[in-house]
């Protein structure tokens, strides 16, 4: 799996050292340090840019048969790769690290829904969360947003946090192809072919929620064209998520 996300060379000896050598040695040589690592630096982006608060929100990269994930109630700031939760994706068992996030049964659905799915990252970025408050989709008012998320982003039915339910509505609401989709009454959440591009869909959600309401204060956001939509939408089918 395709992870890129630049790691200190300090980070992967420290890894190894708590994994490697640890009674769960083999569990640990199946996992990428490099994978962890990103994952944990992938979370204090989230926090430092205001898309996630306190203990909130969390991540994933599928790894094989597997999956690492946030554990719950540990800051962000204070997350070590070595802490973070393994759990096997056929049965939901947790095998390594600390307990898991309360969500962390919506990444296995994700995972078991879409093969395609490499990586998951759930927010709760402001302008999008109000979107999700209202249970309403975002309209895909700039045309790069259809380019990198291929049209509104649409908002899965409630569910109480944790429940299993809320995987079902939200593996639901992204179908075969979508990269993104609201949580209703909670966050958001995107799905990537890497880590990196699961984070970047996290961002440009936000800011397609931004300008939105930025756009109705200034008397209304208009539709894209036909024909931007049509030429925005090709370079997402083609994989791109760039132009």
């Amino acid at each position: 799996m395709l992870i890129k996300m630049e790691v200190p060379e300090t980070a992967r000896e420290d890894f190894a050292r708590h994994h490697v050598s640890s009674p769960r040695g083999a569990l640990a040589r199946a996992m990428e340090p490099t994978g962890a690592v990103a994952l944990v630096a992938a979370g204090n982006r989230l926090y430092e840019r205001g898309l996630n608060h306190a203990t909130s929100g969390n991540l994933s990269v599928r790894m094989g048969d597997r999956m690492l994930v946030k554990p719950a109630a540990v800051p962000y700031d204070r997350l070590r790769p070595e802490e973070l939760s393994v759990v096997v994706l056929a049965d939901g068992r947790h095998v390594g690290g600390l307990p898991p996030s309360s969500e962390h049964r919506m990444h296995l659905a994700v995972y078991r829904a879409r093969a395609d799915v490499q990586a998951i990252v759930h927010a709760h970025p402001p302008h999008a969360s109000a979107f999700a408050v209202a249970r309403k989709p975002i309209p895909p008012v700039l045309d790069e947003s259809l380019a990198f998320l291929g049209g509104e982003v649409p908002c899965a039915d409630y569910a109480p946090s944790g429940d299993a339910a809320v995987g079902e509505h939200v593996a639901r609401a992204l179908g075969a192809t979508g990269v993104a989709a609201l949580m209703a009454n909670h966050g958001a959440v995107t799905v990537g072919r890497t880590l990196d591009e699961a984070m970047g869909a996290m961002e440009h959600v936000e800011h397609l929620a931004r300008v939105v309401l930025l756009a109705e204060a200034a008397g209304g956001a208009k539709a894209v064209p036909e024909a931007g939509v049509k030429a925005m939408r090709a370079i997402f089918e083609r994989g791109a998520r760039r132009y």
